[in-house]
């Protein structure tokens, strides 16, 4: 079944992100991978849900992956194709346990075995 936007919160500050960063490293996830990012991105895989348009209230949400998260951007794979420059909202979770839905705009998306693998950078 497919939850809708409207169940959660929405984050939009480099706080909610440093939240997300949090909880991938209570998770013991610690380690970056060398980086030729501005910040660097830490292996952070976690379920997440995902809606694409200007307004996470638009539409139900998609299933998807976080693969690595930054303060700037994260990785993700999705079950279809999304447009470089489209809108996106994604649920992620923080250090308290709630989730939040962060904006982003789709750098590239890519096709990966049978699924897509996009890049997202975070609206600021």
């Amino acid at each position: 079944m497919m939850d809708t936007a409207q169940e959660v919160n929405v984050g939009k500050s480099k706080g909610t992100i440093e939240q997300c960063l949090r909880c991938a490293r209570a998770k013991g996830i610690s380690e970056f991978h060398p980086e030729r990012r501005s910040t660097p991105r830490m292996p952070f895989v976690h379920p997440v849900r995902y809606c694409l348009g200007a307004s996470v209230l638009e539409g139900e949400s998609l299933p998807g992956f976080v693969l690595d998260i930054s303060l700037e951007g994260m990785g993700m794979f999705c079950q279809q194709g999304l447009l470089a420059g489209e809108q996106i909202w994604v649920r992620l979770p923080l250090s308290s346990g709630e989730l939040s839905w962060l904006s982003g705009t789709v750098i590239h998306c890519e096709p990966d075995a049978e699924h897509y693998r996009a890049a997202v950078a975070f609206t600021k």
